[in-house]
């Protein structure tokens, strides 16, 4: 994290147990802390929760892997296993959980308007709650239930940034002062049933990186503009628009982050909302007035959303296409696959290098596609359904013709239009 927290935390390690998915989390100042806490933390779990750990799975970095750590695994017999270098996908697990608990801290903070220092609060809050609400489908149960054996007692629990009045005992209070202070709900308290607030006008002041007041502001869109049929201009050439006027950037990263969160449901919104995001750091008034489109989007599209009915088909369809950056010249690649009439996956995602031939970014777009219906096919052949042919929609004459002859790739051309 760029923001140390409000302990000087900048390094977050999340543990997962493979068979509950309970979640445990964190927090370190620097990655050198790593090995120790490990170690303390196998400890830990044989000492309090009586199992042996037989299986450590973890990515392949430096933290991870290291002679303190191997000397240890050696000494109590541990199975060590490390996922391939760039395929976070072999530890697809603590990755999706990982990705989780940054995108409910993200929520809860712009939703509390808090400062950003808070966010190891918010994640040790979010993995707390998840532990005792997320159910695992295998079990019919929750985390929390998996591992200890018993249903935890959910009464105490609040909403993150919930209005809190503790009392005041201080010593020289007068007469007509206060009795007791406003704060904010930030946490719990792991080992006993008490709450962690925050008081904003008793607390020192952090680093000067971090303002004390509310350095989130209220979005100011305006409620009687029109709506919008269509979410960006038609043809939209979006770009860094160095020469325009800056604006909030906290303001342009807090509308951008309510939209993150509709893109789980409205995947119409997310190539354009991805395309914004890549503005973050010096947005202007041209690429504020964009975003401030897409709400009118909204406003006109309220009740769109996805609808999947009981009585549909399995056959399986994808459509696949490509768009480019003005800035960098990258495509980004964008993909969606139905079953019948019935949209079941998406994607959006724009690639780290520049390819020579727009036939050729047609043709990588395409392969991606391919890799998805392969993915798909295996899951649900699985479940009894068999798939012979799989129609695969593309707009490009160039690039089909290179999927029928990969011979054609030398005589591709690039066109910058």
């Amino acid at each position: 994290m760029r923001v140390a927290s409000i302990n000087g935390k900048k390094y977050i390690i999340v543990i997962v147990d493979d068979y509950s998915w309970f979640t445990w989390v964190k927090f370190l100042a620097s990655k050198d802390e790593a090995p120790d806490f490990i170690i303390k933390f196998l400890k830990m779990i044989q000492v309090r929760l009586n199992m042996s750990v037989r299986k450590i799975r973890t990515d392949n970095g430096t933290k991870f892997v290291n002679q303190t750590l191997r000397s240890y695994y050696e000494s109590v017999g541990n199975s060590h296993e490390t996922s391939v270098v760039r395929s976070p996908q072999q530890n697809g697990v603590v990755e999706r959980r990982n990705h989780t608990l940054v995108e409910a801290t993200q929520t809860m903070l712009i939703y509390a308007k808090a400062p950003l220092f808070l966010w190891a609060k918010a994640v040790a809050t979010a993995c707390y709650t998840q532990n005792r609400s997320i159910i695992r489908l295998l079990h019919r149960k929750i985390p929390y239930e998996l591992l200890h054996d018993k249903i935890p007692d959910l009464s105490y629990l609040y909403v993150f940034s919930a209005l809190c009045y503790p009392k005041n005992d201080s010593e020289d209070l007068g007469k007509l002062q206060a009795k007791a202070d406003i704060g904010i709900f930030i946490g719990y308290e792991p080992k006993q049933k008490t709450y962690h607030i925050y008081n904003r006008f008793l607390v020192a002041a952090p680093p000067k990186t971090v303002d004390l007041a509310d350095s989130l502001v209220s979005m100011s869109i305006d409620q009687d503009a029109p709506s919008k049929n269509t979410h960006m201009v038609e043809k939209s050439k979006l770009d860094k628009d160095l020469q325009g006027k800056p604006v909030d950037d906290t303001l342009y990263r807090g509308m951008i982050g309510s939209l993150m969160y509709l893109t789980s449901s409205r995947p119409d919104l997310i190539y354009v909302v991805c395309l914004y995001v890549r503005y973050q750091a010096k947005p202007t008034e041209k690429h504020l007035n964009m975003v401030k489109r897409i709400f009118q989007y909204l406003k006109g599209t309220i009740n769109m959303g996805l609808w999947y009915s009981k009585d549909t088909g399995m056959s399986l369809t994808e459509y696949a296409d490509y768009a480019g950056c003005q800035d960098t010249k990258r495509s980004t690649s964008e993909s969606a696959q139905f079953l019948s009439d019935k949209l079941v996956s998406w994607s959006s995602k724009k690639k780290k290098s520049t390819a020579i031939s727009s036939t050729e970014v047609e043709y990588i777009s395409l392969s991606g596609c391919c890799a998805q219906i392969l993915w798909m096919c295996s899951h649900l052949i699985d479940y009894g359904f068999q798939f012979n042919k799989i129609p695969l929609y593309y707009d490009n004459k160039s690039a089909i013709a290179l999927c029928c002859n990969n011979v054609q790739h030398s005589r591709a051309n690039h066109i910058d239009v």
